[in-house]
């Protein structure tokens, strides 16, 4: 990506929080995602130095998953 990514849940009724770690592990934003209130979330990662980011998507239900960004 360039710096917007765009976070869509598909089939999801349960409430997600959505963090995101650069490379080294740090936190860069956490957010929570409703989908009685929307099912995608734009992250915006414009000024962030260029590098692989995680996005961790963890439901109240316990579900998990992982994915990576790379920021150029």
């Amino acid at each position: 990506t360039s710096g917007l990514v765009n976070v869509e849940l598909k089939s999801v009724e349960e409430v997600v929080d959505l963090r995101v770690f650069n490379s080294v592990g740090t936190l860069i934003q956490s957010m929570r995602m409703d989908p009685t209130q929307g099912t995608s979330q734009e992250v915006n990662l414009t000024g962030m130095p260029a590098g692989m980011y995680f996005f961790h998507l963890v439901g109240e239900n316990g579900t998990k998953r992982v994915e990576r960004v790379i920021l150029k």
